[in-house]
């Protein structure tokens, strides 16, 4: 799938898979974000849960792991999980995994003047 604004183009495209480096057991998140702008470049991994199945700590810190050495600059994450802004995540992953990938948690949850909607 590939869309584009005014002039930034954004490209969503669904991995194989991934690994840290040529003997590390390979990984397959949900999806990339590519936007490209000129000469910068900024991707983000995706995983998403559908249902009530949660994000662990142990995926998402894999994930994480697996970002840097990949050149992705962020992991974002999708759940019934509540998160009350996008850079609260709901799985508490190590402080010095935040340090390597940006983090950022959206909830298939909508809320409503503070009540879940129906």
């Amino acid at each position: 799938m590939r869309a584009s604004g005014p002039d930034i183009p954004l490209q969503l495209l669904r991995l194989q898979q991934l690994s840290k480096s040529g003997g590390d057991k390979a990984m397959r998140p949900d999806g990339l974000i590519l936007i490209t702008e000129e000469s910068s470049r900024w991707t983000a991994l995706v995983e998403a849960k559908v249902g009530n199945t949660d994000l662990t700590v142990e995926q998402v810190s894999s994930y994480a792991e697996l970002a840097r050495p990949n050149g992705v600059n962020a992991l974002i994450t999708l759940s019934n999980q509540f998160a009350p802004l996008p850079s609260h995540h709901p799985v508490n992953v190590p402080s010095s995994l935040r340090k390597k990938v940006d983090l950022y948690h959206w909830s298939w949850i909508c809320h409503h003047h503070g009540r879940p909607s129906s």
